[in-house]
């Protein structure tokens, strides 16, 4: 933003304000429209208040003490901001043929110009899923949402990706095997995310009921001490 626009159209007369003499303020010039020097920040604002509030009475603002010197804070009467517009617009045409072409155009600005309201046309699936989310949505105690995944109700979409998993995990202990660094890494990785419950240690499972295995990776170059470890679930597989 360049520039800003002056807060007030004209001076307000502050005579019958019954300001102290002894109070100092920050802009003895305030009343006056004139160019705005700086812009605070909430934080940086409530910073520079100091004790001290003296009210003037029913719709006036009140003194307010500041690090910068008393300032005036508060509703202004409706008067005091406000210009008063007159606009007048003389409109003459030679014949009705004018007319009626003037009225035609203005009819068709108003209707380009106007909202129309409509509701989104949803597919089968995008209205399941609306569904879903509000009969399934919770709420957490540090105050996000959470929501059961969706899954389609047929599961055998999903594939068999066992064998795809377990070629994965294979793959990884051999890296593990000649990069002790990586494989430190990758565990301290599973570990937090069993602990913050992203994921739970399965005892036994019976691998014929309906389940789909989530393969996952970290790039093959980990060659520098800088780059991160990132561990990458592929569900596409």
């Amino acid at each position: 933003m360049k520039t800003l626009t002056p807060l007030l159209k004209k001076k307000i007369d502050i005579s019958n304000w019954n300001k102290p003499e002894h109070i100092p303020l920050a802009d003895e010039r305030f009343n006056i429209p004139q160019r705005v020097d700086m812009v605070l920040c909430v934080d940086i604002f409530f910073d520079i208040l100091e004790n001290g509030k003296i009210a003037l009475g029913r719709n006036r603002p009140i003194l307010t003490n500041t690090r910068l010197g008393w300032i005036f804070a508060g509703t202004l009467p409706h008067h005091a901001n406000s210009i008063a517009y007159v606009k007048c617009n003389a409109l003459q045409m030679s014949n009705v043929q004018q007319n009626n072409h003037l009225s035609d155009a203005i009819k068709a600005f108003w209707e380009i110009e106007s909202f129309k309201e409509c509701s989104p046309k949803l597919s089968q699936e995008e209205e399941q899923s609306e569904l879903h989310f509000q009969n399934n949505f919770t709420r957490l105690p540090d105050g996000r949402f959470g929501v059961k995944l969706p899954f389609k109700s047929s599961i055998s979409l999903l594939g068999k990706s066992y064998a795809i998993a377990f070629k994965r995990f294979l793959a990884l202990e051999r890296k593990f095997e000649t990069n002790e660094q990586l494989r430190s890494d990758y565990t301290k990785f599973i570990n937090e995310y069993i602990q913050l419950s992203h994921m739970e240690i399965v005892q036994s499972f019976d691998f014929s009921q309906s389940h789909y295995v989530l393969p996952h990776h970290c790039p093959n170059k980990l060659s520098s001490s800088t780059i991160k470890l990132r561990v990458v679930f592929d569900a596409s597989s």
